[in-house]
């Protein structure tokens, strides 16, 4: 799609920093020969590869997203997401939801039964950053969060789609059912914090 393999891992981390500084997989994924095969579902291991960085002035409040660890594309394929989000609060601390903001970091697909096509792609190479910047809107506080979404792609196409197509009879049913709810309660929040205005 757009000239890219639906999954191209190997040949990012040849291209990273991580490569060249002789890390290899096994560094980050199986610490110490632990065969655990960390990755996104585990919320210590994609801390460990992102950076936030909160800066506020008179005017906005800045959230930049670092990747300044993970040795390949983040994330590196299509199923999870992740969502930098911020908001103004009122006087009681409370989301005002007319100033929400938010970034998607995902590279998102879609398969129409005979072929993929890319929607979009903003995930972040080695070293890379986004950013997403919210004024304050007549708030003295702003609330930064990162959420992610490991099964993403899994929750919102894959298995309603195969629910869809599966008889009320089938078998599988309840085990696609099923699937479908651990993909959907598999994210978590990585990152919370408040700005003051200064």
């Amino acid at each position: 799609m757009n000239g890219k393999p639906l999954q191209n891992t190997y040949a990012e981390w040849r291209a990273s920093p991580q490569a060249a500084q002789g890390l290899v997989c096994q560094t980050c994924h199986m610490p110490d020969r632990a065969h655990l095969w960390l990755g996104i579902h585990d919320p210590a291991m994609v801390a460990k590869g992102l950076t936030p960085h909160i800066v506020a002035d008179a005017e906005k409040v800045r959230f930049e997203l670092i990747n300044s660890g993970v040795g390949h594309a983040f994330p590196t394929y299509t199923v999870p997401k992740v969502v930098m989000s911020a908001v103004a609060l009122d006087h009681d601390g409370s989301p005002r939801p007319q100033t929400l903001s938010s970034h998607v970091i995902a590279r998102r697909v879609h398969f129409d039964g005979s072929a993929w096509t890319e929607l979009s792609d903003s995930r972040l190479s080695p070293g890379q950053s986004a950013a997403l910047e919210l004024n304050w809107n007549g708030s003295d506080r702003i609330r930064v969060w990162l959420d992610v979404f490991p099964d993403d792609f899994y929750a919102e196409q894959v298995f309603p789609n195969l629910i869809g197509a599966l008889p009320a009879e089938s078998v599988a049913r309840p085990l696609a059912l099923e699937a479908s709810a651990a993909a959907k309660s598999s994210s978590f929040r990585l990152y919370e914090t408040e700005r003051r205005r200064p």
